[in-house]
């Protein structure tokens, strides 16, 4: 698994250090998944964040319409 360490982002209520993590599998057949974690970079056991971002890695089939997920 590869890991794209960090840059800190500053947002109002902290800084953030953020890491893009591609995951090795997706549970969606067709698609790929990543993860996206922001840690508070002056605390990092206090605050994480977590997203999972998922793309469409084939195209879609004929039936799906522009707004198919």
């Amino acid at each position: 698994m590869s890991f794209r360490s960090g840059r800190v982002v500053e947002t109002r209520s902290a800084r953030y250090r953020v890491a893009w993590i591609p995951l090795p599998y997706c549970p969606i057949p067709g698609w790929s998944a990543c993860l996206v974690q922001a840690v508070d970079a002056d605390r990092p056991t206090v605050r994480a964040i977590r997203l999972t971002l998922y793309e469409r890695t084939e195209p879609p089939h004929a039936g799906d319409g522009p707004r198919a997920a």
